[in-house]
């Protein structure tokens, strides 16, 4: 997979063409531009002006602040005059996180065979959109996109059909338990470099601990600790491979107790110790 690289800025009278790998465009047009492609997995973001597609013939207009999920092998054309940023994800990385965050499921897991879009609430990436603008050089590890990847699969992976069968009477109930478990993700890509208990989601998300854990689990496919838990390593790997911190110096950044609990659950977790990784990161 391709990793390692930084924002590419698509100048007014350029075309996208097929995208194949882990990229992010960022399109700054003052006119009117035309594109016509078959995309892979795709996140879609309007900072200022609009952008119009039409993705397996449904026309779709993103506006100022609004993201929109695009699934990949959809044939997307479209129309782009404003400020926008556009992040590409292989199937392969797709996959693999799926395959890790959601267990055992391999239904809710296949990704490409959800819908061509999905509109999701633009607080799951405020921080990934204000790194990006605020850093356009940033060198992007392949941490970055695995967290990117992290909001991608479990926002397709939600099943609308769960909540049907879950007990509630009418529509609003769904619909408002359905707000409550996005409110509950979007705390957790919050505080990703702070440890959480299920009590703080829970009251985050005005539910019980006992409904946030089981709808949260049908809905997204894993626990939302679990999810935690994965995001936090995740972005500890993308510290340590930077070359900038020490482990010692990470634990302290992602607000560990100690350097013993953090290097304990990097172990843990990814098998092995986060000395032993940054020996090894290149």
């Amino acid at each position: 997979m391709n990793f390692n690289s930084t924002v590419e800025f698509l100048a007014e009278d350029e075309c996208l063409s097929d995208s194949s790998e882990n990229t992010v465009v960022r399109f700054t047009p003052s006119e009117l531009v035309n594109d016509l492609y078959k995309s892979n997995h795709s996140i879609k973001y309007v900072k200022s002006g609009y952008e119009e597609y039409v993705i397996d013939g449904k026309y779709e207009k993103l506006s100022d602040g609004e993201t929109m999920l695009v699934n990949g092998g959809r044939d997307v054309s479209a129309q782009s005059c404003g400020e926008a940023i556009a992040i590409f994800l292989e199937d392969e990385l797709v996959n693999e996180v799926s395959r890790e965050l959601i267990d055992g499921d391999r239904e809710r897991s296949d990704i490409s065979g959800k819908e061509s879009i999905e509109r999701i609430d633009a607080r799951n990436f405020n921080s990934i959109w204000n790194k990006l603008y605020a850093e356009p050089e940033l060198i992007l590890t392949e941490e970055f996109y695995y967290e990117v990847g992290a909001i991608y699969t479990t926002s397709f992976a939600q099943n609308a059909e769960i909540e049907e069968s879950s007990g509630f009477k009418s529509q609003a109930a769904m619909v408002a338990n359905s707000d409550k478990l996005q409110i509950a993700k979007s705390f957790i890509f919050d505080n990703i470099d702070h440890k959480v208990t299920l009590e703080e989601i829970a009251r985050e998300a005005a539910m019980s601990k006992f409904h946030l854990l089981r709808s949260f689990k049908q809905f997204y496919g894993v626990t939302p600790l679990r999810l935690h838990l994965w995001l936090r390593l995740n972005r500890a790997k993308a510290l340590l491979r930077s070359d900038r911190h020490s482990a010692s110096e990470v634990a302290y950044l992602m607000n560990y107790a100690d350097l013993a609990t953090f290097s304990k659950q990097f172990k843990r977790e990814i098998g092995i110790s986060p000395s032993y990784f940054v020996k090894n990161r290149n």
